[in-house]
C-alpha cells in the first residue's frame, strides 16, 4: 500500500527536446524525474528505427548502440546508470512481475514502458521486450541494461552474469533519459 501512495503523489508533465521540437511525456518517479517514452531523436550514426521503418518510431521511439547513447540524451538530461534504474525498480516494488506490472503503459508509475525490441545483427521482438540502456559498463564490450520482457512477463536489471560476454554495446537498444 505505501508504494501506491508514493506513486499517486508523483508528478507528470511534458519536455520539449529543443534539437528536434519532439515532446516527451515526464513523470517524477522518488526523487527522479524521467522521460516517460522512448527516446526518438535521429543521429546520423548508432541510430535505428526498428526495422527501418519510421512508422515505428512515434510509438516505440529509436534503438541506440551503448556508444551513442551515452550522449544522445538532450542537455540537462542523461542515461540512467545502474543505480537509477535500481532505485527505478525498487520504487515500483519488487523486480520481477510486480515491477513489470507497475513500469508498462497501464502500471502506476507511469513509467510506460513499451516494447520496443533489439537489434542485434537482426532487428529482433518488438512488442515483446523493452531494452534500455543505462551508462553503466561492464567491461570494454558489455553495459547494464533494464530488461522488461512481456512473454514472461517480469522486469529486471541484466547482471554481470547475464551479459559480461555478449559484447552487448554493439546492439540497438531504447534509450529512456533522466533530468539532472
Amino acid at each position: 500500500m505505501g508504494v501506491f501512495c508514493k506513486i499517486n503523489a508523483q508528478t507528470k508533465d511534458t519536455f520539449e527536446d529543443p534539437r528536434d521540437g519532439k515532446i516527451y511525456k515526464t513523470i517524477q518517479i522518488g526523487s527522479l524525474t524521467w522521460m516517460a517514452e522512448n527516446l526518438a531523436f535521429k543521429v546520423d550514426t548508432g541510430c535505428l528505427a526498428y526495422n527501418n521503418d519510421e512508422n515505428h518510431v512515434a510509438k516505440y521511439g529509436r534503438l541506440y548502440t551503448f556508444e551513442t547513447a551515452v550522449k544522445v540524451c538532450p542537455s540537462g538530461w542523461h542515461l540512467p546508470s545502474l543505480e537509477e534504474f535500481e532505485m527505478l525498480i525498487r520504487y515500483a516494488g519488487t523486480s520481477g512481475i510486480l515491477a513489470y506490472q507497475e513500469l508498462i503503459p497501464t502500471g502506476i508509475t507511469g513509467f510506460n514502458a513499451v516494447f520496443g525490441g533489439l537489434y542485434n545483427k537482426n532487428f529482433q521482438y518488438i512488442g515483446k521486450i523493452g531494452y534500455f540502456w543505462s551508462s553503466t559498463t561492464i567491461n570494454a564490450g558489455s553495459a547494464y541494461y533494464l530488461g522488461i520482457s512481456s512473454s514472461i512477463p517480469e522486469a529486471g536489471i541484466c547482471t554481470v552474469e547475464k551479459v559480461k560476454n555478449s559484447n552487448n554495446k554493439k546492439w540497438g537498444l531504447s534509450v529512456r533519459c533522466v533530468k539532472d
